[in-house]
């Protein structure tokens, strides 16, 4: 079973990390981060929580490399910005890492989305030079989680239900990113290798989507109805 290490940005005991409307980032990102690991072992993956005694930089990446297994490492974070209007979720890879860039469009194409039906924006998918994303030794990604500093954002960051549901959208893209193709409620996705295979095999023209097996047609069809960007469709 894939190995997720989840990193709770700051520590609830001594770094809460940034402090707007009555909510401190390091209790929200504990929160989320647990209830993320208690979700994922039904989506066919593992979770370790990181919860270093002082939570460094320096602590938190000892501990990561430490697991040799991991496939790879995810810290949550809450935005902040001086503009209390400022709001949204965006996500955050070291420049140049092709192979965390491809796990975080996963992830980050499902947090997107539930955030967006709640009305917050996209900020987009970036890259930084990062200490915890520079030196830890596998592919590794920081999410920002809404503004602390904006009142709306606050609101639905004590809302039980909401991160309940954030923490799902985090399941199923990292379930998607790691192509367990599970889902929590048994069913089945479809893998990340089998999108990534198929979408080749059209590219290089060597799968004919108007011939073959039924079954096999089926599959396509499937496949090209799920992820139909990504093979150059049209959104319908």
């Amino acid at each position: 079973m894939p190995l997720v290490l989840l990193d709770p940005g700051h520590n609830p005991d001594n770094d809460p990390g940034a402090v707007g409307n009555s909510v401190r980032e390091a209790d929200i990102t504990f929160d989320l981060c647990n209830r993320i690991a208690a979700r994922l072992p039904s989506y066919g993956v593992k979770a370790t929580v990181i919860q270093p005694p002082n939570e460094t930089l320096e602590e938190v990446v000892a501990i990561a490399n430490s697991v040799k297994e991991a496939d790879f490492f995810l810290s949550i974070h809450v935005n902040s910005s001086a503009d209390n209007r400022a709001t949204g979720f965006e996500s955050y890879v070291y420049p140049g890492s092709s192979r965390s860039d491809k796990l975080r469009s996963y992830i980050h194409s499902e947090v997107a989305k539930f955030f967006q039906s709640c009305n917050f924006v996209d900020r987009g998918q970036k890259t930084a030079n990062f200490y915890i994303l520079r030196e830890t030794a596998m592919p590794a990604m920081l999410f920002e989680n809404l503004f602390i500093s904006n009142k709306n954002d606050a609101a639905k960051l004590k809302n039980s239900k909401f991160l309940d549901s954030l923490a799902a959208a985090y399941c199923t893209g990292i379930a998607l990113a790691l192509g367990t193709g599970a889902t929590e409620g048994g069913g089945t996705m479809v893998p990340a290798w089998a999108k990534d295979a198929v979408m080749w095999g059209i590219k290089q023209g060597l799968i004919n989507t108007q011939e073959g097996s039924e079954d096999f047609y089926r599959f396509i069809t499937i496949l090209y109805r799920y992820d139909r960007l990504r093979f150059g469709g049209k959104a319908t």
